[in-house]
C-alpha cells in the first residue's frame, strides 16, 4: 500500500493549517499515516518545518521607542558594544537550615527507638504536602512551536507574567494511599 499519496499529503497540509502546533505523532494519529511518511510529507512536499516564538521583551521595545532605534540595532549594540548575552538561570538544591537539620535528627532518634517495630510505626504515619497552583500559565517554549514555511517569519509572543490568582492545593496520605485530597 502507497502511503505516500497525493490525498496524504493533502490530509497533512490539512491538519498543519488547522492546528500549527500539531507534534508530528498527534499528525500522523490524525492521518492515520506512518510517523515517518508524515516527516517525509513535511519536509519534501509541504516545505515546512518548525519554529519556535520568539520573545519580544517590553524593555527593548521601549527603548527602541524612546530612543527612535530599530530593535535590531538595539540588541545589536547591547550585544558587540555592551558585550552582555542573555543566559538561563541555573537550579541550586537549597542547603538545610539548622532548624530543618534539627528535624531530621528528631526523625532520625524517633526511628531508632521504634527499632523492631518499624513496619507498625510507619503504618500510622500520615504525612501532607500543599502547593499553590495558578489559575493561568503561559504556554511554554516547546507547547508554542508551530509549523512555518522557510522564510516566513516566527511568530511573535508576548511575554506574559503568570497569574496573580492562585489557590492552594493540599493531600494527606498513609501508607495505603491517599486520605484527604
Amino acid at each position: 500500500m502507497e502511503v505516500m499519496t497525493e490525498e496524504n499529503i493533502r490530509r497533512i497540509k490539512e491538519e498543519l493549517l488547522s492546528d500549527r502546533r500539531l507534534t508530528l505523532k498527534e499528525i500522523s494519529v490524525r492521518t492515520e499515516v506512518p510517523k515517518t511518511t508524515v516527516i517525509r510529507i513535511i519536509r519534501e512536499h509541504l516545505h515546512v518545518k518548525k519554529v519556535s516564538a520568539r520573545w519580544v521583551p517590553r524593555l527593548l521595545s521601549s527603548i527602541s521607542v524612546r530612543m527612535e532605534v530599530p530593535k535590531t540595532t538595539v540588541i545589536r549594540i547591547i550585544r558587540e558594544h555592551l558585550h552582555v548575552k542573555k543566559v538561563s538561570a541555573r537550579w541550586v538544591a537549597r542547603l538545610l537550615s539548622s532548624v530543618q537539620k534539627e528535624h531530621c535528627l528528631t526523625c532520625q532518634k524517633i526511628l531508632e527507638l521504634c527499632r523492631g517495630i518499624q513496619k507498625q510505626v510507619l503504618k500510622s504515619f500520615v504525612t501532607g504536602d500543599e502547593t499553590m497552583v495558578l489559575y493561568y500559565n503561559s504556554l511554554s517554549k516547546r507547547e508554542s512551536v508551530e509549523w512555518r514555511k522557510p522564510g516566513e517569519a516566527p511568530p511573535r509572543k508576548v511575554k506574559v507574567t503568570q497569574s496573580a490568582k492562585k489557590i492552594m492545593a493540599t493531600t494527606f496520605w498513609d501508607c495505603r494511599g491517599i486520605l484527604i485530597d
